[in-house]
């Protein structure tokens, strides 16, 4: 892995003339790496699992856009939730059954996923590009990548703020466009993405689709919410009783089976609904254009 300094201490220098369009748009120094114009970054340096706050109160998304009572047919029986704002029709199985999934995958799943975080293995960044104003602003862009360094931590035990990461080019990175933040929040989707999973031995790409993520920043410029959507459940459970996590994921497997809630093929519901909440702080990103090449 290449060095990853702060960019302050890399000498700018002038784009080079390639006809790469995003050098009109990019600031680059004296490595050969580039970085964004008007670009706001953050690591996800917290990953937390949902729960009901009291009964049948969660956060998360609505990603079908129903309102689902018990016993609807249309979610296989499971019920929707409502935000803790009194929104309804959320779409958020993982909290629902939190308490049946937890004594099982609780505390030890939450410390080994902040564990992959710390020792840089499961780095997601969100950058917003074409910022000029971090509380209102309009026709921004959002990218969501795998973040590539080897981070130090502060005195919290979380990624200490304003390290400079690189885009890992082996992962896909998903843009949204045409974005608006209004009072410092921003909400985006619906986007496919991968969810890097990283616990018990496990360590997969977990596609999720018709995601959503919403996020609110702090005065500092530290992103704080949620991101979530449908992932397949047959899949997610393939992936994980290929690993060292088998013995773990046959514990688990028939919540999740049981309590899945969208995507109903032949009577039976083959997605899960997922939300997680993350905090975030800011970084600086790097792009090379030999990684961009290679995605």
């Amino acid at each position: 892995m290449r060095p990853l300094v702060p960019l302050l201490l890399l000498g700018a220098c002038a784009a080079p003339d390639d006809g790469d369009e995003a050098d009109t748009d990019a600031t680059w120094f004296a490595d050969g790496g580039f970085s964004l114009a008007d670009a706001h970054a953050n690591v996800l340096r917290e990953f937390s699992f949902t729960r009901e706050e009291s009964d049948g109160v969660a956060p998360g998304f609505d990603l079908d856009g129903l309102d689902s009572p018990a016993g609807d047919p249309a979610s296989c029986g499971h019920g929707d939730l409502i935000d803790p704002d009194g929104v309804p029709g959320i779409d958020n199985q993982l909290a629902a059954i939190w308490t049946l999934a937890a004594p099982l995958i609780g505390e030890q799943v939450e410390e080994l996923l902040q564990g992959a975080i710390n020792e840089g293995r499961m780095l997601m960044v969100v950058e917003l590009v074409g910022v000029d104003d971090l509380r209102n602003d309009d026709d921004l862009s959002l990218r969501l990548f795998r973040g590539a360094a080897d981070p130090e931590l502060g005195t919290l035990g979380l990624i200490a703020p304003d390290q400079t990461y690189a885009v890992d080019p082996s992962t896909p990175e998903v843009v949204l466009d045409g974005l608006s933040l209004r009072d410092g929040f921003l909400e985006a989707g619906p986007v496919a993405f991968d969810l890097p999973i990283d616990i018990l031995e496990a360590r997969f790409d977990m596609p999720v689709s018709d995601g959503r993520i919403r996020l609110r920043l702090d005065e500092q410029g530290a992103m704080h919410g949620l991101i979530g959507g449908i992932v397949d459940v047959r899949t997610m459970l393939d992936e994980l009783l290929a690993t060292d996590a088998a013995a773990e994921t046959e514990l688990v497997a028939p919540i999740f089976e049981n309590n899945a809630d969208m995507r109903q093929v032949d009577g039976t519901c083959t997605g899960f609904s997922v939300a997680f909440g993350f905090d975030g702080t800011p970084g600086f990103v790097v792009r090379y254009p030999e990684d961009a090449a290679a995605e």
